[in-house]
């Protein structure tokens, strides 16, 4: 007999077992704000804009936002200059004292459906993978939305 079929159904057990002794679903770990327990208040504020894809676009946008435990609300001017809306959540992890990795997701809206046809009912969705640099509650964060990198300024508290 080799050895694989020997530990094969070692592994099934350990890992089936595993699984059920701590349930939890996927909502709970994601909207899970342990990371916030210390700075539940942050101030989003600039922006500016590099579009990978294409040119002759807003790069100013003037965002300007508050979030709380990772909820955020925000406002800034789109790529085609039209004033937008973001509702988000912003699930951080730690990675090193002074750099955190994040995924941000919610929606956007002030896209018109021939500047943006991924929408429903006005609202684009937002899935925009983040880092942010930071010190003493200060940060510098640099996103990913579809196909430009966005960089703005925050303050936690």
């Amino acid at each position: 007999m080799s050895i694989s079929k020997k530990i094969s159904p070692l592994l099934l057990i350990t890992f089936s077992s595993y699984s059920h002794s701590k349930s939890t679903f996927f909502s709970e770990w994601f909207i899970d704000n342990s990371y916030y327990d210390d700075k539940e208040i942050t101030l989003i504020f600039t922006g500016r804009t590099f579009h990978l894809g294409s040119r002759n676009r807003n790069e100013n946008n003037d965002i300007f936002g508050i979030g709380y435990k990772g909820f955020e609300v925000s406002t800034m001017n789109n790529s085609f200059y039209d004033r937008s809306y973001i509702f988000s959540y912003n699930k951080k992890w730690f990675w090193k004292d002074w750099i955190d990795l994040g995924l941000r997701v919610g929606g956007i809206t002030g896209y018109k459906k021939e500047d943006n046809p991924v929408q429903l009912v006005g609202v684009t969705p937002l899935f925009s993978p983040t880092v942010t640099i930071h010190y003493q509650g200060f940060g510098l964060e640099i996103a990913l939305q579809a196909d430009v990198l966005v960089f703005s300024l925050n303050y936690s508290f």
